[in-house]
């Protein structure tokens, strides 16, 4: 299952619909925004495909991540929630992680969730 898990990954990498692929509990999955192309099932053959549904569509993730990355100073990382129901932002130390998520949340209209990207000092962790 893992190989038809990475061949789904690799045939709809560049799909704007499609999320992720992969076995939970012996289970083949793919997360997919709208409707699921038969091609998906055709590339699974006799494996049953669970397939959960993308609220918000993941290349609309990738690219506000991508963007937030490069545009906003304090995000030192962004990518879609593993369920593509929103956003995760690691944010600079000195940003108040709480605040940057609703101030984006909100001019994005996409949930935001963030944490605070901590440096470790050597020898302490």
């Amino acid at each position: 299952m893992g190989a038809v898990a990475a061949r789904l990954t690799e045939t709809f990498a560049d799909d704007r619909d499609f999320g992720s692929a992969g076995v939970d509990d012996g289970q083949l999955f793919v997360y997919w925004h709208g409707s699921v192309p038969q091609r998906v099932h055709d590339i699974a053959a006799d494996i049953q495909v669970d397939v959960r549904d993308a609220p918000i569509e993941p290349g609309l993730l990738r690219d506000t991540a991508t963007t937030l990355v490069e545009t906003e100073p304090d995000v030192t990382s962004a990518m879609s929630m593993h369920d593509f129901t929103g956003l995760t932002i690691t944010v600079d130390p000195g940003a108040s992680a709480d605040e940057l998520a609703a101030e984006l949340a909100t001019r994005l209209d996409i949930p935001v969730q963030a944490t605070t990207d901590r440096i470790m000092p050597f020898g302490t962790g």
